[in-house]
Formats: structure tokens, sequence, C-alpha cells
């Protein structure tokens, strides 16, 4: 018998993790967030957690659970603690180097695919084929935005940069692990340029909380997401929307440039972009939220 739980049985083991993590999420989620526990480590569906509940597992299977539940009890984001995340069909590695790829960004690549229309330059094949079209994602993170893109349209040249060598690596391994070619390379674009190339659309979702909005953020982002990806300076949020929008005009090939944006800061970033020669489209999420704009020439 173990010395952490009274015994190895599901019904033991569900009624810990449930009590673990309960402290940090109200009831439904915390049932949501066990069962996804035991889905994961153990291949569990629900019905089997009822169905089997006087079974026992064996005292690895049980650290598993017993684990992972600390861990979300001290706010660890639940992708954190699976080393995964869902984005666009894709399964993508995740760790505290990478932002969380949210459902609205999902959102954004779909616009994205929508606005950049195929050519019919293959009607011989009987099929609409893609532009042979050049995308830069600055601030790639775990390459969620850079890997859509590229499954979505294989023919397209897609490169991914960010200023985290580390958040770059997760981005190559979920590159490999997909078996999408995605080219990665380390740019700050604060101090540096636009990699070389003949970009037609720039694509980002740079950081946009300001530090005093971290106080209303919840325990587990603030703790354990990678503040460089989130936060800007009190003084200066629009800071990435700027400098990205100097760059593009530097790049006569540049068309269109899609951001995911904060929603308080929607009309400001709207004239930013104006008041810089290009023409803004705002789009809301399905929250009916100001959550992305199009800037194209």
């Amino acid at each position: 018998m173990n010395h952490i739980l009274p015994n190895n049985k599901i019904s033991t083991l569900k009624e810990f993790a449930l009590k673990q993590v309960g402290e940090v999420y109200e009831a439904r989620e915390a049932r949501n967030i066990v069962n996804e526990l035991f889905r994961h480590y153990l291949n569990f569906s629900a019905a089997d957690l009822v169905v089997k509940a006087n079974d026992t597992v064996s005292e690895s299977q049980m650290l598993l659970i017993y684990k992972a539940a600390k861990r979300i009890a001290r706010h660890e984001p639940l992708q954190y603690v699976l080393g995964s995340a869902y984005f666009f069909g894709m399964d993508l590695q995740v760790n505290s180097s990478v932002l969380i790829p949210r459902p609205e960004t999902e959102e954004l690549v779909r616009w994205i695919l929508e606005t950049i229309k195929p050519n019919n330059h293959s009607a011989i094949e009987g099929h609409f084929a893609p532009n042979n079209h050049s995308v830069l994602d600055i601030g790639t993170g775990s390459g969620a935005i850079a890997l859509a893109l590229k499954k979505a349209q294989s023919s397209w040249n897609v490169c991914g940069v960010d200023v985290s060598k580390e958040a770059l690596q997760v981005a190559q391994r979920n590159s490999t692990e997909l078996q999408l070619e995605v080219a990665w390379k380390e740019v700050d674009i604060l101090e540096g340029n636009l990699p070389e190339g003949n970009w037609n659309t720039i694509v980002s979702n740079p950081p946009y909380i300001t530090v005093s909005e971290g106080n209303e953020m919840r325990t587990s982002v603030v703790q354990h997401e990678p503040h460089l990806a989130l936060f800007v300076p009190e003084n200066d949020p629009l800071l990435f929307y700027r400098r990205i929008l100097e760059l593009a005009n530097n790049c006569e090939t540049v068309k269109q440039v899609f951001f995911e944006i904060h929603e308080n800061y929607a009309p400001e970033t709207l004239v930013l972009g104006e008041s810089m020669g290009w023409k803004g489209e705002l789009k809301k999420d399905l929250q009916g939220k100001d959550r992305f704009i199009c800037y194209s020439k």
C-alpha cells in the first residue's frame, strides 16, 4: 500500500484530485480538468471513472495523477502540466517558455485564410491552388499561428520569429513533430529588422497587456506564463504595433498586416495604423470584443 493515499482505488485517487484542483477552480471546471488528467495519463474516459471506481491502479499510475493535481493546485495551467495544447486541429507542445495558444487566436488564423484568396492558376488540374505567398509571424512563441497557416496552405512560405531562444526551440519541436516546414529565426524586432524575404503578409499576436492589468488576471497566467510575451510598458501599450508597422513600411512587398489586439485599445490601434499610411479593418471575436485588426495598403 502507498503512503500517500489510503489506497490505490480509482475512486480514492479521483476524490483526491478533485479536492486539489477544486482549491483553484470552481466545481464544474475542476471535474473537467480531473477527467482530462485521467484521460491523458491513464486513457480513462469519464464513464470509466464511474464504472471502474473500485478498480485499483499501480503506484506509478497513481503518482502521475497525484503530482499533476498538486501542480494544478499551485495554479500551474493544465496545458503546462500535460505539456500540450490543442490549436487549429494540432496538438502543440507547450511549456512555460511560450504562451498557451488561445481559442480566439484560431479566429485570427481563419480570418487570414479567408482574406488571402487563392488564385485559379491550376485550373487545368481542376482545382484552385493557393497563392505562392510569404507570411511572417512575429512573436511566434509555440509556433501556433505559423504552423496553422502552413497546415492550411502547404505551398506558402512561412517563417516564425521570436526574441526567445527557448520559445523557438518549442516551435521547432512542434514543426518537426507535425512535419510542417516552417523557418524559425531569432529576432528582436524592437532592436533589429525583419529577416530577409519578400514578405507579403505579416501576422502578430504581440504583448499588449500593461503591467497594472496583471493584477486583474488569473494567477495561473501571471505566475506561470512568460511575461516577455504578455506585458508592455505601462506608458506605451502600442509599442509593438508601432514598431511592426514601421518595419512593414520598410518592406515594399508587404500588403497586409494582421494583429490580435487589446479590446480596450482598439480605436487607438486603428488610428495608429492609419496615421502610418495603412487602411485598417477591425474584427470582433466570437465574444463580441474588438480583438483583431487587418491593415492593408
